[in-house]
């Protein structure tokens, strides 16, 4: 069941994904504001949908860019309403099952070990902390490997519990100055 679509250049939530109470309270609260509605559908899909583009992003800089792309009245994501939350905690118990968590873990693991090597400063042998940095770095090439086929699964997975969009349409392509 796909929750979202593309119709007419505009982003959707689909008959099946309007079942959802979350999802419908998101659709319908904005009836009068088009524009807003369509941007805060977009801005759920992409905030977490893997399929989405800007899940090739790290977390906090995929939520920034997400909000000033799509929602910039809206500083982070603490500036949402308890709706939209409730919306994106729905989102994500239906498309992420456990190859999709555990990968979206790794994924955090990573970027962690990523922000120590990138700001860890090395100080020597013995005592310092010089074979600590190298043992980082020689493990990080099995790590990607390893992160890479966790991701094959993963994607694997939310294909199986969300078909491709209709005419194979995604969000992110520039739609009626929308997207």
């Amino acid at each position: 069941m796909e929750i979202f679509d593309v119709i007419d250049d505009s982003p959707v939530i689909t008959p099946e994904g309007l079942y959802i109470p979350a999802m419908r309270q998101i659709w319908e609260r904005n009836k009068k504001d088009e524009d807003l509605r369509d941007r805060e559908v977009v801005a759920l899909y992409h905030l977490v949908d893997p399929r989405s583009i800007y899940s090739k992003m790290e977390e906090s800089e995929r939520i920034s860019e997400v909000l000033a792309d799509y929602l910039p009245h809206w500083g982070s994501l603490e500036d949402a309403d308890e709706d939209f939350m409730l919306a994106i905690e729905k989102y994500e118990k239906l498309i992420h099952g456990p190859a999709s968590r555990r990968y979206s873990g790794a994924v955090k693991a990573a970027e962690r070990i990523t922000n120590y090597l990138e700001t860890e400063e090395v100080r020597g042998g013995r005592d310092g902390n010089f074979s600590q940095v190298e043992t980082s770095i020689k493990n990080s090439v099995e790590a990607m490997k390893a992160l890479e086929e966790l991701k094959k699964l993963a994607d694997r997975e939310v294909q199986e519990k969300a078909s491709k969009f209709k005419g194979g349409k995604t969000f992110g392509v520039l739609q009626k100055n929308k997207l």
